[in-house]
């Protein structure tokens, strides 16, 4: 569990610089930098939230936590998951 987080922390922190170039590249395409990252911020943050608050869904539900019907992990939830990331990524992208 311990190696998950640390590959985790270093995705994160991969994943930095990549944001920064792409608020300077909407900055210059919208005339106004703070505005661009009021834009980036705020669709990666809400996206993110909704794949995290899928992610924790899908465990807790194969796991049975706080007393919750067992449902086992699947390929079509991972899929799930997978897609609603994958779409967070797109939309910073253009």
């Amino acid at each position: 569990m311990k190696f998950i987080l640390l590959l985790t922390a270093l995705a994160a922190g991969m994943l930095a610089p990549l944001q920064a170039g792409l608020n300077a590249k909407m900055g210059r395409a919208i005339n106004d930098p703070v505005y661009a990252a009021l834009i980036s911020f705020a669709v990666l943050t809400f996206g993110l939230v909704v794949a995290g608050q899928l992610f924790m869904a899908v465990f807790m539900d194969h796991f049975g936590l706080i007393g919750l019907p067992v449902q086992s992990f699947s390929w079509q939830r991972l899929a799930g998951i997978i897609l609603i990331t994958a779409g967070v990524f797109l939309i910073r992208l253009y």
